[in-house]
């Protein structure tokens, strides 16, 4: 037998083996964990990220701040006093973490759907594609940059800016809502896919 051909089907074997013992692989361990994650995150957007309560509460909120007195009324110390509480709140020191988590977990799993294009599981791919996208990054990134100006806006007493603010962040919230609710059906076909 020719040299060349026995070393190109030496190669084919591996290749063919390699890609076997990867879908094997995958298939035991990895798709199983995947399936794990996925249905914890159905879980977790079970119920509307943001309640539409909050959502409500903070366009009722936005409306008392536009057409109550100005803010500047209360001292600037006290202004900036209370902007600074807000700065150091909890919830506000948090969302700088919260959005690099989102984007980290739409990195890891672009990757993940990476994978599945190999396993030639091109609608479970597309489905982790069309979940975790940039829309989903870019509303959290929107919704951070609201939440930073509030307190700047509190401080400077500018009533109809933080109405806005508020307003502005209800209406992110809401499309959160939506995308969120979009996701469930897709999250859902993702995991029918994997176990079945």
């Amino acid at each position: 037998m020719n040299k060349k051909i026995l070393a190109l089907l030496i190669v084919a074997v591996l290749i063919i083996g390699g890609y076997a013992a990867f879908y094997v692989f995958q298939s035991l361990y990895a798709i199983p964990e995947d399936v794990k994650v996925f249905k914890d995150e159905l879980k977790s957007i079970e119920n509307a990220p943001i309640p539409e309560k909050d959502i409500k509460e903070l366009e009722t909120l936005a409306n008392q701040i536009e057409n109550g007195p100005s803010l500047k009324i209360i001292p600037k110390s006290e202004r900036t006093k209370m902007a600074n509480d807000m700065r150091n709140d909890p919830f506000f020191t948090s969302i700088n973490s919260t959005v690099d988590e989102i984007k980290q977990n739409v990195t890891n799993n672009l990757e993940i759907a990476s994978r599945y294009d190999l396993l030639l599981k091109g609608d479970v791919a597309n489905n982790i594609r069309g979940i975790y996208s940039q829309k989903l990054i870019s509303l959290a990134e929107d919704m951070q940059k609201i939440i930073e100006k509030i307190p700047n806006n509190f401080e400077n007493g500018d009533n109809t800016a933080l109405a806005n603010d508020l307003r502005e962040l209800a209406r992110l919230g809401r499309e959160m809502n939506t995308l969120a609710a979009q996701n469930k059906g897709k999250l859902n076909d993702i995991i029918k896919s994997l176990e079945g």
